[in-house]
């Protein structure tokens, strides 16, 4: 399946949907992913550069509209990003190892150096360096959550922000799903689930697009019969735990501390590798096997480094 192609069909046919709209208000900015925006806006292989740019320009009003934005953040992860230092941290498998050879839509290059280089009224660039445009957009979402009187609005494809606070605008329908800050289990259109729980079920399935394994044939169905019933991360957690133990058993708890900081969206200003820390929920063995891969990835970052000089 070319799921380039299946996107960009998608793209060149999407009509403005019929959902609520809620009115302009100064003080709601959206944040699209850009990332996500590059691929699927570029268009099939006949779709023309700048019928590829209209794409976006279409779906930047689409947003506005529906979600009465007074202006639009487009967020980017820089070809060099460190992302979060999760290359460093994934050892079981390379992080995102399976994307070195996927082909790119024709237009993608061209609206990449676009976005990022626009200036005009449309649309802001972001472009993120020492995060991935998820964690970027997890950040403000969150900061703006717990001090501000600023709405975030976000809107993306990508499943793992469902994890964190905000107002999400689905991808393909437009759909709105308001996530409070903290909110452990928010259901939206179509059965897709929203809030930290949907964190712990990617503890357990892993996520594909990203290379990360979780936990051996534990899919979908697997993961939300675990969890049925849980009302918070203290009750997910110890499910968990014990999942980890089975499956891996002795030392599964460095197992579980690398799944968890490459599958966490960073909400600190630093995008720090322990942010997930913030859950509250480890005991200190397990706490110790985070520090202990931090101090990893500090030594294997430290050793990159010398090899520049």
């Amino acid at each position: 399946m070319d799921l380039s192609a299946l996107m960009a069909a998608a793209a060149e046919r999407s009509p403005m949907p019929t959902v609520e709209v809620r009115q302009h208000n100064r003080n709601v900015i959206a944040h699209v992913d850009g990332d996500y925006a590059a691929y699927f806006c570029a268009g099939s292989e006949n779709c023309s550069a700048g019928d590829a740019r209209r794409n976006v320009l279409s779906r930047v009003s689409h947003l506005k509209h529906i979600s009465g934005a007074d202006r639009v953040v487009m967020h980017l992860t820089h070809g060099a990003s460190s992302k979060g230092d999760r290359f460093l941290a994934a050892t079981t498998q390379p992080y995102q190892g399976q994307r070195q050879s996927g082909r790119k839509p024709n237009n993608w290059a061209f609206l990449r150096e676009w976005m990022e280089t626009y200036d005009g009224p449309h649309f802001t660039p972001k472009i993120w360096t020492t995060r991935e445009a998820d964690d970027g957009m997890a950040f403000v979402s969150t900061g703006a959550a717990k001090h501000g009187n600023v709405l975030h609005v976000i809107h993306t494809a990508d499943k793992d922000m469902r994890m964190f606070c905000g107002t999400h605008i689905t991808w393909e329908d437009y759909h709105i799903v308001d996530v409070p800050l903290g909110a452990y289990d928010i259901v939206g259109p179509g059965g897709l689930q929203y809030g930290h729980k949907w964190f712990w079920m990617q503890m357990l399935m892993g996520d594909t697009a990203d290379f990360i394994p979780g936990l051996p044939r534990v899919g979908k169905a697997t993961a939300e019969a675990l969890l049925s019933g849980t009302k918070s991360n203290a009750e997910a957690a110890p499910l968990v735990y014990g999942k980890y133990a089975e499956v891996k058993g002795d030392g599964w708890q460095r197992y579980f501390a690398e799944q968890a900081v490459l599958l966490w969206m960073r909400t600190d200003r630093d995008a720090t590798l322990l942010d997930v820390l913030q859950l509250d929920v480890f005991g200190d063995k397990l706490k110790q096997a985070f520090y202990d891969l931090a101090e990893d990835v500090n030594e294997k970052r430290a050793a990159l480094e010398a090899l520049k000089q």
